[in-house]
């Protein structure tokens, strides 16, 4: 085994993405995880990866000390841009692929209403649903009743 004590979690990965076995899954994974380093396994924002709480008492109060090293939250996408934390990669997401997000949501929530999977014939009724859930406010609300007031589902 080799020693990676002293390296940041980016290097750790980039190290790890090189190996054979294991550079497919990690090339589509790492780009979108890596702005997530920034918080711990239950959501609570913080400045170091791989270190540890201290915890002491000083005049005045308490006071909580994490120590590691800085957390590198920097990432090139698949599609070469490259983005630096969650802010970045939330604006990504709402400007370059709204669309297909727009298109999986409605996809999937009229196959789980319907329960049962689309089919290649239901896609212009649901590229049909798509645009009257825009039309009617894009919320979720507004998405479901489109659905529910479908042919798709009225015919089930």
């Amino acid at each position: 085994p080799e020693d990676h004590e002293g390296l940041s979690l980016t290097k750790r990965i980039e190290l790890h993405r090189n190996k054979d076995a294991c550079r497919d899954c990690h090339a589509s994974l790492d780009p979108y995880g890596l702005p997530f380093e920034g918080f711990d396994a239950v959501g609570r924002l913080r400045p170091a990866a791989r270190g540890r709480y201290f915890v002491f008492d000083l005049a005045g109060g308490r006071h909580t000390v994490w120590t590691g090293q800085p957390v590198e939250s920097k990432s090139t996408l698949p599609d070469g841009t490259e983005i630096a934390g969650l802010d970045e990669l939330r604006s990504y997401l709402a400007t370059k692929t709204y669309d297909r997000f727009e298109h999986a949501l409605v996809h999937r929530l009229a196959s789980y209403l319907l329960a049962r999977s689309m089919e290649f014939g239901d896609q212009p009724l649901l590229d049909e649903l798509r645009t009257r859930w825009r039309a009617a406010g894009g919320g979720t609300r507004d998405l479901v009743l489109e659905i529910v007031m479908s042919p798709l589902f009225r015919t089930r």
